[in-house]
């Protein structure tokens, strides 16, 4: 961990030296038979593992094996819910994501949704076919809208129960 710089209010910024980067192409790609297997495959690793390699739980059409690396990335996070990239490459890639893998993320290729796969056991992928591609992945809160309709029913509950008992209260005197 590396000190930036001192921002007021007494914040202070710090670089961390050697973390992934938010999205990366996988240079290498292994499958294993199923989630347990993933997370075994990362705990014994013989040799310290490619930084950009992915470790899948189901095959995805994607050979394993060695990638290439001629591709190109560019990527915007307007806002923390939503992440913007954009890819060009001459054969079909791997795109990761290093956001917690979760039911909450949607991602769209192209502006048609895609299905996402689970990377390395803890982050999210998207298949990637050869070409110029816009790869987007928005939040949504599963629990978002029932939470809210909840939220909604309880305050009109609320409402009325008070404006019952006002009324109430107003009657008997």
């Amino acid at each position: 961990i590396q000190h930036r710089a001192k921002i007021e209010d007494g914040i202070d910024l710090y670089e961390l030296s050697g973390a992934y980067e938010l999205v990366w192409l996988a240079e290498r790609v292994e499958i294993a038979a199923d989630l347990p297997g993933v997370i075994d495959r990362l705990r014994h690793w013989e040799a310290a593992p490619l930084p950009r390699t992915a470790v899948l739980e189901r095959r995805t059409g994607i050979p394993a094996g060695p990638r290439s690396t001629a591709a190109k990335i560019s990527s915007t996070r307007p806002v923390g819910h939503r992440l913007v990239v954009n890819v060009f490459s001459e054969t079909q890639q791997l795109l990761a994501f290093n956001e917690s893998y979760d039911q909450g993320w949607q991602a769209t290729l192209d502006g048609s949704p895609t299905s996402m796969l689970r990377v390395n056991a803890a982050v999210q992928g998207v298949l990637v076919p050869p070409g110029d591609h816009k790869v987007e992945w928005v939040y949504r809160p599963v629990g978002l809208p029932a939470g809210a309709v909840i939220s909604a029913g309880a305050v009109t509950l609320l409402l009325i129960t008070a404006f019952a008992f006002r009324h109430r209260i107003s009657l008997a005197a």
